[in-house]
């Protein structure tokens, strides 16, 4: 199985003050992106940067088709470069993405079109893989609609819970104080 990881960074940072999350640091030392990147290679994955943030990182990168849709547009690129195969998704502002998790949902024999991780409240669609083939028309119906809503993707795709075995896997820093906590 063909698969591709896209980290998300296209983002503005408004609610962390403009702040380039991608490039602060995690409790290890490493930027999340460059821990990401560690992490993403180790597996095998081509990575790709999705957005027009993060200007530190020499990685290729994924514009927007459409811009100015959020996200969606930029899920849109990266399933447009995942052809055939499978491409993950994943926002730069998670600082403690387990390996291990990251390797179940690249492995996972699962065959539904989107494997999302999902907390008590919501899907996470920025941790999650998507089929290619079967997830573009979904988005192309929602971009027809105007609709942005990445979450839209996940349940009109018909999503699968994954599970990750570490609950902080899934927790991101949108705030100065998600990253005090």
């Amino acid at each position: 199985m063909s698969v591709i990881l896209g980290l998300f960074v296209g983002g503005r940072g408004t609610r962390m003050g403009g702040v380039d999350k991608s490039a602060l640091p995690t409790p290890g030392g490493p930027s999340i992106l460059e821990r990401t990147v560690s992490l993403a290679e180790g597996l095998g994955l081509r990575v790709f940067l999705v957005g027009d943030g993060a200007p530190h990182a020499h990685l290729p990168r994924l514009v927007d088709t459409p811009t100015g849709v959020g996200p969606l547009g930029g899920l849109a690129a990266l399933l447009a470069e995942a052809g055939d195969g499978h491409a993950i998704a994943l926002a730069c502002d998670m600082p403690f993405v387990a390996e291990a998790d990251l390797a179940a949902l690249v492995a996972s024999p699962s065959s539904a079109a989107v494997l999302a991780a999902r907390t008590l409240e919501h899907w996470e669609p920025l941790f999650a893989r998507y089929h290619a083939p079967r997830t573009r028309p979904v988005v192309a119906t929602l971009l027809a609609e105007g609709r942005r809503a990445l979450s839209a993707v996940v349940e009109r795709a018909g999503a699968e819970v994954f599970t990750p075995t570490d609950a902080r896997t899934v927790l991101d820093w949108d705030t100065p104080e998600d990253r005090a906590r």
